[in-house]
This record gives C-alpha cells, structure tokens and sequence, in this order.
C-alpha cells in the first residue's frame, strides 16, 4: 500500500519547496538545499543532470546520482561507486542540483527544440 503523507499538501500549495521544508526532517532539508523541486508541469529534466531522489512514502533520502537515460517514466541514473539503477520517476519526488554553469541544461534543451 503506497502512502503519500505529502500529497495533499503538495496538491494544495503553489510553494512546493516550502512545503518540503517544513514538514521533512531536519536532516534531509539540509541534504536538499542546493537542490530544486523538479516539477513535470513546470520544468523538463535532462541528462548528465544530478538528481536527489526522496522517498513519496516516507520523505527519506532513496538515492542521488547523474541521469544517464530517460525513458517515459523510467530514468536511469548512476550512482556511487559505477552503480546504476532504473528508476520509475512516479515513486519519488525528485530534486535537481542547482549549478553556477548551465551549459549542459542549455545546450539539452537547444537540442531537444532543434529536434522537435
């Protein structure tokens, strides 16, 4: 049974991020900080993009790492020591690392426009 104590929150909120830093614990809000709330109506992910995935169920830390595939709702990402995983996006609520240098998103995105 899948429990998303956030869900309504969330639904209800135009301020995601706020939300999540009330209601998480302590020590997650801090591990997110330099992150930003990926939302699928509002912004597009990319590869080679850190992401920080936290568990809908439980609002722990499930995983961290690089995208290196994006598949429908499935993302494979690379994480510690060469270890990859794939992932369905729909189970976690998923953090971006915010950079200084966004030629990678920029570039992702003048691509993806180009072939559409």
């Amino acid at each position: 049974m899948n429990i998303e104590p956030l869900e309504p929150l969330l639904s209800i909120y135009e301020d995601k991020e706020k939300v999540f830093r009330e209601y998480l614990p302590t020590n997650v809000t801090n591990k997110i900080k330099n992150f930003i709330y990926f939302d699928k109506e509002k912004n597009d992910i990319y590869l080679s993009e850190v992401i920080l995935l936290l568990s809908k169920n439980t609002g722990e830390i499930f995983k961290n790492g690089k995208i290196i595939a994006i598949e429908n709702d499935y993302t494979t990402i690379k994480c510690a020591n060469n270890i990859c995983m794939r992932l369905n996006m729909n189970d976690y609520y998923i953090f971006i690392k915010q950079k200084g240098n966004k030629t990678n998103r920029d570039f992702y995105k003048a691509l993806l426009n180009n072939l559409s």
